[in-house]
């Protein structure tokens, strides 16, 4: 059962499709809401080479970056609280200052799931690698993170990525215990080199949908390809909103295999994510 839902605000696209995914998932769940939006002063604040005596330049020019994103961010974070009043959930909405990854680490510690966009603009001017919060929050956060892309069609079908490892267990299982998985169509999906090995994996995973009462269709693929090719290839055909996977391993090895296959889901797939470590 969701209580708590950490949404991150920033300047990205995909961040208003967050909002939105969030206020509905709130909605849908009775749960509250906080909305948190980090001020990046580290960045925008960091040292730049500089001409001899250009230092009182670089100050004022700092506060004028600094005093325009904060003008970013409270029309952010009030845009949010018109939507929350207009959808009749409990919400909050806080200002933090700091380094994004950490304190939407921080924030989270009091919540059950932490929502953000696919790529995230906390600067307000989108450069290269602007998914890189998102891969450290999705590596090295307490909780279960669904990251929502600029576009994608909302409907009942849910893919779960299962290769029976720790990581996908507990991704399956988080899933379950916030109520995610209520109402909707259940597709499990297991690649393996051999049948016998695919079908003891979907058992276990079907043994524990039936613990919560949820039915899961299951799909075994018998397969020596990279799994990460093989699942998109499904996900094109079933067409799902959501996508359940474990995320980042910490042990070398499993994650040369498990943990290349988040990174292309994440890069490749135009729907939400929802990723457990």
């Amino acid at each position: 059962m969701i209580k708590r839902i950490i949404l991150a605000l920033d300047g990205s696209k995909a961040s208003i499709n967050a909002r939105d995914y969030a206020i509905n998932l709130a909605k849908k769940h009775e749960a509250h809401l906080i909305a948190i939006a980090v001020l990046d002063t580290p960045w925008l604040t960091a040292a730049q080479p500089e001409p001899l005596g250009g230092s009182a330049f670089k100050v004022y020019r700092d506060e004028v970056v600094i005093k325009e994103a904060e003008g970013h961010l409270r029309n952010l974070l009030d845009q949010f609280k018109l939507k929350a009043k207009q959808e009749g959930i409990k919400a909050d909405a806080y200002e933090f200052e700091g380094f994004p990854v950490s304190e939407i680490e921080r924030a989270s510690y009091e919540g059950d799931l932490i929502i953000l966009g696919k790529t995230t603009d906390f600067h307000f001017a989108l450069e290269q690698d602007n998914d890189l919060t998102v891969r450290h929050i999705a590596r090295d956060n307490p909780r279960p993170i669904i990251i929502v892309p600029e576009t994608f069609e909302e409907n009942e079908k849910v893919i779960v990525a299962y290769d029976g490892s720790v990581h996908a267990s507990k991704a399956l299982h988080m899933f379950l215990l916030l109520d995610l998985a209520k109402n909707r169509e259940i597709h499990i999906v297991t690649v393996k080199s051999s049948e016998e090995q695919a079908q003891a994996t979907l058992n276990q995973a079907i043994s524990l949908g039936k613990a919560y009462d949820v039915q899961l269709k299951p799909h075994s693929i018998i397969s020596d390809e990279n799994p990460a090719s093989v699942i998109l290839n499904v996900i094109s055909k079933i067409k799902p909103s959501l996508i359940v996977m474990g995320a980042f391993s910490h042990n070398i090895l499993s994650e040369a295999i498990f943990g290349s296959c988040t990174k292309i889901l994440m890069n490749k797939t135009e729907i939400p994510l929802f990723i457990n470590h």
